[in-house]
């Protein structure tokens, strides 16, 4: 008698089941870890699968996540975990499970699921599009370019610690408003850091061996930049963010810590002031548009082109995997706050265009340009 296949989203007993798999196909990832991911992570998260009968074969996480764009906060939902057993590989079954999360998202009103690819031909054909390539260095940078005026710079380690109270509490609220402060000013895209992210953060990376570190000014201890670390097999340090200026005394502060001795990799760094090339650039985060309707106004024309005023026009939106998104839409330029945005307003059917757009083809267009910093991990 032939096995019946199925899909269906797992209730929070039955994500645990997933671990196994995950651990099958992602043996990198460390026992600790895991333990955080199944004890914090799929509180909330959603874990789409295929079982034969009740054999988990197939799996797919969504972690949903608050996301700003220009201004406006949405729900979206970042993929990872997408893992089938080796035997039942190539049948079809992670396509199943991506159009069920697609449709999912379009139903819910998410503007966009994102994900950080293995391999980005993997996805193309579900219409993701690379939207936003990671800047990573090899530290210590050459030293001509922080060398200079020196300023003074005290750099804390922060580790989670129940037993630390209010003191702790204050640091977190710190970090969420020294994150507003940077991420406002710089980018159109990023995800929202608020209490509950930055204390999942530092879980995550403690987890991982790591922590936080915290960069402050000597004299009146103000924070003016952070980022992560990791100690596994060899350090690793991801999304340096500082105030405009700091780069270099941070740097330096950094050189003669116990955290850059020998070479040191530098994940998804936003440098300002370093004239210094990245040792690569790594597409990291692809998107997948889910409901177009809800991204009116998140996307800033001035990124879009900075040659010539955005004029309105019509398309023919073409979705064959999200066939209730297909449609006529004008796009006009809207304006708030001294700011031009695209403003997207679905017509009817019968309504006249002037270029036909698939989805990724406007994904392209649209969001690629947009300053954009996701560097999640899950």
């Amino acid at each position: 008698m032939k096995k019946q296949v199925r899909m269906q989203q797992l209730n929070n007993t039955e994500k645990q089941e997933t671990r196994t798999l995950w651990e099958e196909n992602f043996p990198e990832d460390r026992r600790e870890f895991l333990d955080y991911y199944y004890s914090e992570k799929t509180r909330e998260n959603r874990i789409l699968a295929m079982k034969e009968d009740r054999k988990l074969i197939s799996m797919l996480h969504l972690n949903p996540y608050r996301l700003k764009l220009s201004g406006e906060i949405m729900q979206s939902y970042y993929i990872v975990a997408v893992a089938t057993k080796q035997k039942y590989r190539h049948q079809g079954y992670m396509s199943i499970l991506l159009r069920q999360a697609l449709k999912q998202a379009e139903q819910e009103g998410s503007p966009f699921l994102f994900l950080m690819p293995a391999k980005e031909i993997i996805y193309e054909p579900f219409d993701f599009v690379t939207v936003y390539e990671r800047l990573d260095y090899i530290l210590p940078i050459e030293k001509e370019s922080v060398s200079g005026d020196r300023k003074k710079v005290v750099l804390e380690v922060l580790r989670f610690s129940s037993k630390d109270g209010l003191p702790y509490q204050k640091v977190l609220q710190e970090l969420v408003e020294f994150y507003h402060m940077v991420l406002s000013s710089r980018f159109d895209i990023y995800t929202v850091r608020d209490l509950s992210y930055v204390k999942e953060s530092l879980l995550e990376q403690q987890s991982q061996n790591g922590g936080m570190l915290l960069f402050r000014k000597a004299d009146t201890r103000e924070l003016i930049g952070a980022c992560y670390y990791t100690k596994e097999d060899e350090m690793e340090l991801r999304e340096l963010l500082c105030d405009k200026g700091w780069e270099k005394a941070i740097l330096q502060e950094l050189y003669d810590s116990e955290f850059c001795q020998g070479q040191v990799k530098l994940y998804g760094a936003d440098f300002q002031t370093i004239a210094q090339k990245p040792w690569k650039k790594a597409p990291c985060i692809m998107v997948r548009i889910t409901n177009l309707a809800a991204l009116h106004g998140c996307f800033k024309l001035n990124c879009i082109s900075e040659t010539e005023p955005f004029q309105e026009h019509r398309i023919q939106l073409l979705d064959p995997l999200l066939p209730n998104q297909q449609g006529i839409y004008r796009l006009f330029p809207l304006e708030r706050d001294n700011k031009s945005f695209l403003g997207i307003e679905r017509l009817p059917e019968k309504a006249r265009y002037q270029k036909t757009l698939t989805i990724d083809e406007f994904a392209k267009k649209y969001i690629k340009n947009q300053k954009i910093f996701l560097n999640e991990i899950v």
